[in-house]
């Protein structure tokens, strides 16, 4: 067995793991914009998206790909 990673060598996550992380920090905006006592247009706009995204997200008219697939 060989000894610890190098840390010269930066190891390249997987793209899932990379897109995952993104879904997340638009979540984390998402949830921001609920908790902050700002109405502009454009929190506003986020939320009416939000809530557009749940009705999605709950109704299942989208499907989850598992796998990679396109």
């Amino acid at each position: 067995m060989g000894g610890p990673v190098s840390r010269s060598r930066k190891l390249e996550k997987p793209k899932w793991l990379r897109d995952f992380r993104k879904r997340i920090a638009l979540i984390e905006v998402f949830e921001l914009v609920f908790e902050i006592d700002c109405d502009c247009e454009v929190c506003q706009r986020l939320r009416t998206i939000a809530h557009e995204m749940g009705e999605e997200f709950l109704s299942g008219s989208r499907t989850v790909r598992l796998s990679g697939e396109s």
